[in-house]
């Protein structure tokens, strides 16, 4: 069985207002039937006819529309009380006055307004129609109404066009369509995408193809990440001094992530003394907070563990105690750990631990991204500490550089704000004071290095130039700085010239 609504369109001898064309009446009533009886009942309904009425169109779609209009002072009245008589004269007036051009309009259901509000006089406003309107008949009777009342319309209808996703939650790393169709629309719409809140206009880029059709448009996506998923619009704008009327479908893409996994192990390298002793370790395994609900699995060799999740942070972190039993050598719980029964290790000194000769300690950074690492050597001995602790700020930077170009926003606009979010960061000489922070803004202006040629906006090469010329607050860094890029760039240019690699010392 299958339940639907179906409308009369019934064309009236009384209508519901005059003076601007034949109104239109919607009756609602309900069905419920075997499917395939939809066809038949259909052309039973249409021929339903007597002298005052008769049904000569049948859909099951509707169109919503929500408006403001902003008016002149001749409806003041309209921010009294509520409750006042001179408020209820002014609203039914306008009320009428809009029902007269807008109830002409093809399956006209609803008006009514919502509120009123001051900044000029605004009026909110709500219609519903049957089924598919006109576009260009919707204009000329927006045209009617501002005319009438010398004021201004802003409309946003949904329903009109639609928006169809891929089934959620879509594969990582897979490819996949949005497709928007339209109806008697000769523009070109606008796809966006909104994300944490954050709102990109989806264009041409290395994981998107956006495609223009004659009664629709789709985007072509591929590589899908975590970055693509969010609210999909697909907006056809129409616009003019007096009116702006936007149509629009909206819907969500969601993507099964899949998390990079940070497992880390206390101690690192566990110190079995003897054969008959037991080591407490704690198992720290880490993935990015997100909306993603993630079963977690231990796969384990002859070890008893329990795992304890910790509430979701910045982080979430699950937690695995365990007894290793000295003979154990190898693999543990997916992540590598030797003991050092030979009895060769370099002693724990400050933050590094115990660690197993010719074996390289890690640990994370504090306030900041990466890693630092020290080796002990066969010796053993300890050899000095190399940090790849990169500013988070900068870090972030140095992602967007690496997706200026995917597609979400325009490639001018995302390099542009690259530029200026690194000149203010290295402008601080207390943030690119170090080595891996030097070494990331290299980074950073290599990668934007390659996309250059696709830029024709002046202000964004002009970004690049004063970044150059204004970052790091040092001479002598900044001269090393241009001397790379200008050596890298030579290097793209002729094959059999000599690449150059400068080390900063600071």
């Amino acid at each position: 069985m299958w339940a639907f609504i179906f409308l009369y369109v019934l064309g009236l001898n009384v209508y519901q207002a005059t003076g601007q064309g034949m109104s239109t009446q919607m009756y609602y009533t309900t069905l419920i039937v075997d499917e395939t009886a939809i066809e038949n009942v259909t052309t039973w309904l249409t021929l339903v006819k007597d002298n005052e009425k008769q049904v000569d169109d049948l859909r099951m779609t509707t169109i919503n529309m929500r408006g403001t209009i902003t008016l002149k002072d001749d409806y003041l009245s309209c921010l009294a009380d509520t409750q006042s008589e001179e408020y209820n004269q002014c609203n039914n007036k306008l009320l009428q006055q809009m029902k007269a051009v807008f109830s002409t309009l093809r399956g006209f259901d609803t008006l009514s307004i919502t509120k009123y509000s001051f900044g000029s006089i605004i009026a909110d406003f709500v219609i519903t129609i049957a089924y598919g309107v006109d576009p260009q008949d919707l204009i000329n009777k927006t045209l009617i109404l501002t005319g009438n009342l010398s004021a201004t319309v802003y409309l946003r209808t949904t329903g009109l066009i639609i928006l169809k996703m891929p089934e959620n939650p879509v594969p990582y790393s897979s490819s996949s369509t949005v497709t928007c169709t339209a109806q008697d629309l000769d523009i070109q719409p606008i796809w966006q995408l909104k994300r944490a809140g954050i709102t990109y206009d989806i264009t041409n880029g290395t994981e998107s193809e956006v495609i223009f059709q004659a009664k629709g448009s789709k985007v072509n996506l591929k590589n899908i990440t975590e970055l693509w998923a969010g609210e999909y619009t697909c907006l056809y704008k129409q616009t003019s001094q007096s009116y702006s009327i936007n149509h629009i479908a909206s819907d969500l893409m969601s993507v099964a992530f899949l998390p990079n996994i940070d497992i880390t192990t206390f101690p690192a390298f566990p110190l079995c003394k003897n054969k008959t002793g037991v080591q407490i370790v704690i198992v720290r395994c880490e993935v990015a907070s997100s909306s993603e609900t993630y079963i977690v699995k231990w796969e384990k060799i002859n070890i008893t563990t329990s795992i304890t999740p910790r509430p979701p942070q910045s982080k979430l972190i699950f937690l695995s105690s365990s007894s290793l039993p000295s003979t154990l050598k190898e693999s543990f719980l997916n992540f590598s750990s030797s003991n050092y029964a030979d009895g060769k290790y370099c002693a724990a000194e400050d933050v590094w631990e115990n660690t197993k000769a010719g074996f390289t300690a890690v640990i994370k950074c504090t306030n900041a991204a990466g890693r630092r690492q020290r080796q002990c050597t066969t010796k053993p001995q300890w050899e000095n500490e190399i940090s790849g602790c990169v500013d988070k700020t900068l870090n972030s930077v140095l992602e967007k550089a690496k997706n200026v170009d995917i597609g979400l926003g325009l490639l001018e606009g995302n390099s542009a704000q690259v530029f200026s979010e690194l000149k203010n960061i290295t402008q601080k000489t207390e943030v690119i004071n170090t080595f891996p922070n030097l070494k990331t803004s290299v980074v950073i202006l290599n990668s934007m290095k390659q996309k250059l040629n696709q830029i024709n906006n002046i202000s964004t090469v002009n970004g690049l130039f004063i970044f150059l010329t204004t970052c790091l607050g040092d001479k002598l860094t900044r001269d090393a700085l241009l001397h790379r890029l200008k050596m890298k760039t030579l290097s793209s240019i002729n094959d059999n010239s000599t690449k150059t690699d400068s080390t900063v010392k600071k």
